[in-house]
């Protein structure tokens, strides 16, 4: 075996093993998405419209993140008319006020 050829199989494998760490987050996300959108609706809605606003559009990329479990970050930004960065902070800021609520209530 050549240079040329270890160097793209060494490239393969990371490749690969990428791709597999990728799909296991994707998966570990949905599953927290699934347990977001069950725990914010469960929740009784604050009061207030910039409130009642976040919520929405946190139920919003928790949805999308479960109806699409196979699509990147770029796409489910695509989908939602946002920057990949901007879908990210979203979901990240609706998955830690899901953990908010579940700690506050005791679940």
């Amino acid at each position: 075996m050549n240079a040329i050829t270890s160097r793209r199989n060494s490239i393969g494998r990371l490749d690969t093993s990428n791709d597999r760490r990728s799909k296991l987050a994707a998966a570990r996300t949905v599953e927290k998405a699934r347990a977001g959108i069950d725990i914010i609706t469960s929740a009784p809605p604050a009061r207030g419209s910039t409130v009642i606003a976040a919520r929405e559009q946190y139920l919003q990329v928790l949805r999308l993140r479960v109806k699409y479990p196979d699509d990147s970050l770029t796409q489910l930004a695509e989908r939602m008319g946002v920057t990949k960065n901007a879908y990210w902070s979203l979901l990240r800021r609706a998955l830690l006020h899901a953990n908010k609520i579940r700690l506050k209530d005791g679940r």
